[in-house]
């Protein structure tokens, strides 16, 4: 159900058909409400979706003649529904609310009392343990209502979620869980016990340091530092953020605002230089921030005007000279354009959520809780890890894994020409219907969908180069410490992913080991990728360019989304200029009803249809693999020449196609 506005945009308002989605599940009410009145003893039957603190869940409201207890119910249900389907409450009333047409009055049901038991038989916690475990997951799930038998992947966690809850959990209960565990036991309960049984681990804290002149810079910053002495205009590591502000906006509002986020994040005012030899931050008590304000108030905004604002505010930063943020605010006749930009040496991609979310709460006055530490701290804690045997027993992982290391390439067009970051991209999604068969094919193998796409990406490839041992890169967030979670800075590293593809392989083979060397990557993910490419090069006498040239980026939540305050909303305008800093990579997005991805490649380096086959069999590997998970990966047929081209005009035709977001 939409309406359609003034604008010409289009509202969506709800469904019409009841349907909804729990847990990754699309449920059709319906089905649930038809088959309690094939019970004998139910003369009626309404079944809603509501929601708890963030966690979704079924209520079936019943008017019987006879008593039925909840596990009748239960059985009854369970003979021709998935447990899925099955609601975690049952409401019995004496008759269902109608309204005065005679329809059923929802939003008069009555709310259920007892806890929600998501889909399985609601267990409160049982010991101390249990109890603390209980806080950690309601603080890294958003959910209040938790059972110690709810499985952590169900109610909405994913890889990165799960670093965070043992981070926390080593913090507040001294005890180190290697991720894997999580997968082996999912539940409250079951990592109790583990927990119970574990040998005390001390917590590692970050803890602020003195203050000094100046401070080392974190091993990721001293690469950015050093390509930026190279070429100082360089601006393939600037990170612009277009917003597009409608409303009243209140200038001094605005300008405080961002005045207290640069007071707040010693990062935006950090400068850098090389002193006695060593590249330093510099941390400034006061720095000259000032929002520039240009006044089209005369004129009305479009594309043009925007692009042409936008292309004159990207522009080469001095590394010496804080702060390395920049705002500009366009007044135009009845909207506004803000811009933002950075460096990319004092923020990562997870900075921009925090600065809009920030933005928003200083805006209306919201005092911040102070920051215990800053990005500082963290470059000064970086270097006792090499103090202690964490970082030398993960450089033995990698270089183990890395041993004799292949490098993946596509095959690159004959070119004379120089290469550049200029980028082309191919944005294509996979539609809700697949979506939901791959939520019920991960929840069946215990697997996340990042590794599921990942192993379906590295299909993709292998079939396009023919190499059964394939590298590529993801990169990660690196702030698997509470302590950063409200930090901005450079955190980021990638990990490489390493597999081989053998002779008559499975897929159900294959995700298996995509699920292990992923799962040990990440537990391996504090030692430096820069240090990391010296030592390969060093010890294992590596001759590659680089460890590798095709990365997978996955988003499980994408969040550019609107922000609504009480007299402004504000969105996130999205830039066309494409850069690819590797060869290619493939960003996934994951969305509440689909998965976008956008293929985005060096368009001097590849002829494009090189690339255009990859997205057709990405789509034929998923359904090929959906129907039948033991397909041996050699003999599965995807694209030939003669029907590559047919099935992308399909794949991306009008009725398909739909405006990509990166």
């Amino acid at each position: 159900l939409a309406r359609w506005l003034s604008d010409g945009n289009i509202e969506f308002r709800g469904r019409i058909d009841h349907q909804v989605k729990i847990r990754g599940y699309r449920i059709e009410i319906g089905e649930i409400e038809s088959q309690l009145l094939k019970h004998v003893a139910i003369k009626e039957s309404v079944v809603l979706a509501k929601e708890n603190s963030k966690i979704k869940y079924l209520c079936a409201y019943i008017v019987g003649n006879s008593e039925l207890t909840v596990a009748e119910l239960r059985e009854h249900l369970s003979k021709e529904l998935p447990d899925y389907m099955i609601p975690s409450y049952f409401v019995k009333l004496d008759s269902i609310p109608l309204t005065p047409n005679g329809k059923v009055d929802r939003k008069a049901l009555p709310e259920p009392e007892d806890n929600i038991e998501a889909g399985v038989k609601y267990v409160a916690p049982t010991n101390n343990v249990e109890e603390k475990m209980l806080e950690i997951w309601s603080d890294v799930l958003g959910i209040e209502k938790i059972g110690i038998n709810d499985d952590f992947f169900e109610l909405g966690g994913h890889s990165l979620k799960a670093t965070i809850l043992l981070s926390k959990i080593h913090k507040k209960l001294n005890v180190e869980i290697p991720l894997r565990q999580v997968f082996k036991t999912p539940t409250i309960k079951e990592l109790s016990n583990f927990i119970i049984k574990a040998d005390e681990s001390i917590y590692l804290v970050i803890e602020p340091v003195e203050e000094r002149e100046y401070y080392p810079i974190s091993l990721a910053q001293k690469r950015l530092y050093m390509v930026n002495q190279l070429n100082v205009n360089d601006i393939s590591y600037n990170m612009p953020a277009i917003f597009i502000i409608e409303g009243n906006l209140e200038l001094d509002r605005l300008e405080v605002a961002f005045k207290n986020m640069v007071k707040r994040h010693e990062s935006l005012r950090t400068s850098f230089k090389t002193m006695n030899g060593e590249q330093v931050q510099i941390i400034h008590e006061d720095v000259n921030f000032e929002i520039n304000y240009i006044d089209l108030n005369d004129c009305a905004m479009d594309e043009i005007k925007v692009n042409t604002r936008i292309n004159s505010f990207i522009r080469p930063f001095d590394l010496e000279i804080a702060p390395l943020l920049r705002v500009e605010l366009v007044q135009f006749k009845d909207e506004y354009l803000l811009m933002l930009d950075m460096h990319h040496i004092i923020a990562d991609g997870s900075a921009m959520n925090i600065i809009v979310t920030e933005f928003v709460k200083l805006y209306q006055g919201i005092e911040l809780p102070e920051l215990k530490i800053q990005y500082r701290d963290f470059a000064v804690w970086q270097y006792r890890l090499f103090e202690e045997n964490v970082i030398a027993k993960q450089e033995e992982y990698w270089l183990n894994k890395l041993k004799d290391l292949q490098y993946t390439q596509l095959p690159a067009m004959t070119t004379d020409l120089i290469e550049s970051n200029a980028g082309a991209q191919i944005p294509f999604e996979i539609g809700v219907d697949l979506v939901e068969k791959i939520d019920e094919f991960c929840v069946k193998h215990n697997v996340t969908k990042f590794m599921f796409m990942i192993a379906v990406f590295k299909i993709a490839i292998f079939k396009t180069i023919d190499q059964e041992d394939l590298s590529i890169g993801i990169p990660i967030a690196g702030k698997n410490k509470v302590e950063l979670q409200d930090l901005i800075g450079l955190f980021l590293n990638l990990l490489i992913i390493r597999s081989e593809i053998r002779d008559e392989m499975r897929f159900n083979e294959y995700l298996h080991q995509i699920k292990e060397v992923t799962t040990e990557a990440f537990e391996n993910q504090d030692y430096p990728f820069d240090m990391l490419d010296l030592k390969i090069r060093e010890v294992n006498n590596y001759q590659g360019d680089s460890l590798f040239s095709i990365l997978f980026n996955y988003l499980p939540y994408f969040g550019g989304e609107d922000q609504t305050l009480a007299e402004i909303t504000i969105r996130p305008y999205l830039v066309e200029k494409v850069e690819a800093k590797y060869d290619l990579t493939l960003y996934v997005s994951e969305r509440q009803d689909d998965i976008h991805l956008n293929l985005v490649y060096k368009r001097d380096k590849y002829e494009d249809y090189i690339i255009e086959t990859i997205p057709v069999e990405i789509e034929k590997i998923i359904n090929i693999v959906l129907q039948d998970e033991e397909s041996i990966i050699t003999q599965m047929e995807l694209t030939d020449s003669n029907d590559m081209m047919e099935d992308f005009d399909d794949l991306f035709s009008d009725d398909n196609f739909d405006e990509f977001d990166f």
